[in-house]
């Protein structure tokens, strides 16, 4: 696939006196599941983190020192991090444990796949929202305030069945102008980019990892023709479909 991104969820082992860079442009929360990490910054600012928590970290270079052996999952979000240069750590409730456990697994069993891991990164934003309170997620997200995870858990529910950007901004009560800007501060991108980028994964995904027919796919993601699925995937995934399947 072409242009394809880094995959939002990371997994690390890390032996006791180790070190770890991690250079955060993004907005990073890191869970730790096993073990005891020291995480700091040039600035001094540092957390010490037992296992089951996870810590939401500043924009910068984050240096993770294990402390025993550790097990460290990263996740990234399109929107950017604190800029306060302090950690914020919230303990792993017994919903988010099992979600973890559940990554651990694909991981243990190779199931990897970019597409899957986006679902992971949308199904951890929904259990943030789900399982915690306002209050613990304010403190928690600094200045990633409440309704911009309200703002994005939306968009992302909604982008399977809408993948237009006018419509989307229709349908979440904006107007289009409103929604663009909005939607640029909390992804730091165009809708309409981000909207293309999630139809071209899920499209990957199908044709790589299902038996559907090309004809179905382009038929279930609302193509008016084949030919103009064939354009797409030649221009956003850099080869024909019938290509992408016969290199699987």
């Amino acid at each position: 696939m072409r242009n394809r991104e880094q995959s939002p969820v990371r997994f690390y082992s890390l032996s006791e006196g180790m070190e770890m860079s991690l250079k955060q442009e993004q907005g990073k929360i890191l869970i730790l599941s096993q073990g005891r990490i020291d995480v700091s910054m040039k600035s001094d600012s540092s957390v010490r983190m037992n296992q089951q928590s996870m810590v939401y970290f500043p924009v910068g270079e984050v240096i993770v020192k294990p402390l025993d052996d550790s097990r460290i999952v990263v996740i990234s979000f399109s929107q950017g991090g604190t800029k306060e240069g302090k950690f914020t750590k919230l303990m792993l409730n017994d919903v988010m444990v099992a979600y973890i456990e559940l990554l651990e697994t694909y991981r243990n069993l190779y199931l990897k796949d970019d597409y899957l891991m986006q679902l992971k990164l949308k199904e951890f934003t929904f259990l943030l929202k789900s399982t915690y309170t306002e209050k613990q997620l304010h403190a928690f997200l600094g200045n990633q305030s409440a309704e911009s995870s309200e703002f994005y858990a939306q968009v992302v529910s909604l982008s399977r069945e809408i993948r237009n950007a006018k419509q989307l901004a229709m349908r979440m009560s904006y107007s289009y102008s409103g929604f663009n800007k909005r939607f640029r501060r909390e992804f730091g991108m165009p809708a309409y980019q981000w909207l293309k980028q999630e139809s071209a994964k899920l499209i990957y995904h199908e044709i790589c990892y299902t038996n559907k027919s090309l004809k179905q796919i382009s038929t279930d993601n609302r193509f008016s023709n084949l030919s103009h699925f064939n354009e797409f995937c030649h221009r956003e995934l850099g080869a024909s479909p019938r290509q992408i399947r016969k290199r699987v």
